[in-house]
């Protein structure tokens, strides 16, 4: 896989309600035609079904990568 040339990352806790409409809305945005992109979903962690619609979206759009962060290797503590 190429790099893209932007990389937009979002920061995820309990956010299934809106994930689907932020979606839609970052890949409706008007871009120039040669740039490529990839949306990366950070989940810290969420408790409510957040990381099922991340995979949801990660396998209908290549576009979509997800990185679950590790909550014990934040050296500033816990994010909640």
């Amino acid at each position: 896989m190429t790099e893209p040339d932007l990389t937009i990352v979002v920061p995820v806790f309990n956010e299934a309600e809106s994930l689907p409409r932020l979606h839609e809305e970052i890949t409706a945005a008007p871009t120039p035609a040669d740039l490529t992109f990839e949306v990366l979903h950070v989940d810290d962690g969420s408790t409510n079904e957040s990381p099922r619609v991340l995979r949801h979206l990660a396998d209908s759009d290549p576009q979509v990568r997800i990185i679950p962060a590790d909550r014990d290797s934040n050296p500033a503590g816990p994010t909640s």
